[in-house]
């Protein structure tokens, strides 16, 4: 094929132009790379300061610093034997440091803490509610013992070291909080265990009874005997026999595993209830 002296020229222009937009892509990426040369090198090899966030809040809620979220962490629980259980996390008060010790800030009594989950994927966070009340012990332990000023001492001067949050190890442990009502989710959706367990924790041995005593019978129809008397079991047992209708419940639980003695002697406590209380009517 043919061509012109001018479409000659013209492509010979078109290929010194590509060849200087090469060279100029060329020459941005070596300014860029040596940039990026020297900002590492101005920087060198030693710690940095952190970049992170201040959890400084709006006027209103900076006010109430118990009150107020700072962050908030979620995993795959990583336990042996927890690893289907998911981990929830929640940090409140702005500012606190290591350094504030050894009276360290604590859950406000008077804030009602809640975790709201979207199991669905639908935008609302309603399908599983947690809330946490914490209470406040008296002071306790060592810091009792010797009317010091701290909330938590161990490890110093001799004092045995903080290993455990009760029972031997827990003597340094001088100020303790429990939660409660974080059953109160598991109870409404039949989920008796967990929200036993969860009231024994708190120390909530009435509450914890009756939850047995109110969810006996549904327990029983779903066939679930054993998992009567194995919440049963960990309640103290004066207060079990202290409610005929919780004993009645055992002794059918009882009778259904095929345990007629167990039976026996909870149908003997359930009537002797009965009848102190059927003498004691008349007399009020």
């Amino acid at each position: 094929m043919r061509t012109t002296q001018n479409e000659r020229g013209q492509g010979g222009e078109a290929a010194v132009n590509t060849a200087v937009e090469r060279r100029k892509i060329v020459i941005a990426l070596g300014l860029a790379l040596g940039a990026l040369f020297l900002v590492l090198f101005a920087r060198g090899t030693g710690p940095q300061a952190a970049q992170a966030a201040s959890h400084r809040e709006a006027p209103l809620i900076a006010l109430d610093p118990t009150a107020d979220i700072t962050d908030f962490f979620m995993f795959r629980d990583y336990e042996p034997g927890q690893q289907d259980k998911v981990a929830l996390i929640m940090d409140v008060i702005p500012g606190e440091e290591p350094s504030s010790g050894p009276n360290y800030w604590n859950f406000d009594p008077n804030v009602l803490y809640k975790f709201s989950v979207d199991n669905n994927g639908d935008g609302q966070a309603d399908d599983v509610q947690l809330e946490f009340r914490f209470r406040t012990e008296p002071i306790r332990g060592i810091a009792r013992q010797f009317t010091l000023p701290f909330s938590y001492v161990g490890g110093a001067g001799g004092l045995p070291p903080i290993t455990a949050l009760d029972g031997p190890g827990s003597e340094g442990l001088g100020l303790r909080q429990r939660y409660t009502e974080v059953g109160q989710w598991f109870a409404e959706h039949r989920l008796i265990s967990d929200a036993v367990d969860h009231a024994l924790a708190a120390d909530d041995e009435e509450r914890a009874i009756e939850l047995v005593e109110s969810d006996g019978t549904y327990l029983l129809e779903q066939s679930q005997m054993t998992t009567l008397l194995g919440l049963v079991g960990k309640l103290p047992p004066n207060l079990v026999e202290a409610r005929p209708r919780l004993q009645l419940a055992v002794a059918w639980a009882n009778i259904l595993v095929h345990r007629p003695v167990p039976a026996n002697c909870n149908l003997s406590k359930s009537c002797g209830l009965k009848q102190r209380i059927r003498w004691r009517i008349p007399e009020q």
